[in-house]
């Protein structure tokens, strides 16, 4: 904060790779819009809680740019025996760690 930025998204705990690079990717998306980081970060949070596979999947294909072909291959295989309507990162531990530091 003292260098000057805006704001700071820090984690709790850690988290795995593969939850925090889709919802670090969501947060920057959602920043393009004029909201502050709380609520970028609100809303991706949100999105990272209620996406399914199916959902994810439709995102991957189009965002797949901002991805390595590891990190594709590796939740393509995560995702792989699931429903379509399976939520993979439900559980508190792969969103809620995340919090906004803004002054």
């Amino acid at each position: 904060m003292a260098a000057g930025v805006k704001s700071l998204i820090v984690s709790l705990w850690s988290v795995g790779d593969l939850s925090t690079a889709l919802m670090m990717v969501k947060l920057y998306q959602v920043l393009q819009q004029p909201v502050d980081a709380s609520t970028a970060l609100n809303e991706a949070q949100r999105w990272l809680l209620n996406v399914n596979k199916k959902q994810i999947l439709a995102w991957l294909d189009k965002n797949g740019k901002f991805f390595d072909a590891s990190l594709k291959l590796n939740l393509r295989r995560r995702l792989y025996r699931l429903h379509d309507n399976t939520k993979p990162f439900a559980n508190p531990i792969h969103w809620a760690a995340f919090f906004a530091v803004c002054p």
